[in-house]
């Protein structure tokens, strides 16, 4: 789990920055798409005080350095479903996601298991969404990369 954030964190895009009428304009340019795994096993408590809270805490932390990004977050198990849509409103977004825990998503017999491709589907769809309506900030030249996915799971797909 550490090495997905980790390596996320390294392929997030510096701002760009350019000069017009000698005035310098910086712009974030691509969303940011968090699908979060909130399946049973992330109680597990080999990592103290429980996987989920670890992750939360990291991807808490990750937040607070994306000022400015547009940010949406999608929770997954046996399905997935945008939880916070996007928004580069990052203090919502912290204090919508810093009062969940896990009892938020109880495990019910449609959300038993941990479906790491649909969430990944749905994360593809709701970027392209958000880019094509423009709310991205900015409407990208190349759709074969309409933003960046972080996906933070304890396990395989199952489902």
């Amino acid at each position: 789990m550490n090495l997905v954030l980790a390596f996320s964190i390294v392929l997030l895009p510096l701002d760009l920055q350019f000069v017009s009428d000698k005035k310098i304009i910086t712009e974030k340019i691509l969303p940011v798409q968090i699908m979060f795994d909130v399946s049973i096993s992330m109680a597990a408590d080999d990592i103290k005080p429980s996987r989920y809270d670890a992750a939360k805490t990291a991807l808490l932390k990750l937040i607070q350095t994306l000022d400015g990004y547009n940010i949406s977050l999608i929770a997954f198990s046996g399905i997935p479903f945008i939880y916070i849509p996007f928004s580069t409103d990052t203090n919502a977004i912290i204090s919508k996601f810093e009062d969940t825990n896990l009892g938020d998503f109880p495990p019910t017999e449609d959300f038993i298991g941990t479906a790491i491709g649909d969430a990944l589907l749905l994360g593809i769809k709701n970027l392209d969404k958000a880019c094509s309506a423009h709310r991205c900030g900015v409407r990208l030249q190349d759709p074969e990369y309409p933003g960046i996915i972080i996906l933070i799971t304890d396990g395989d797909s199952n489902k």
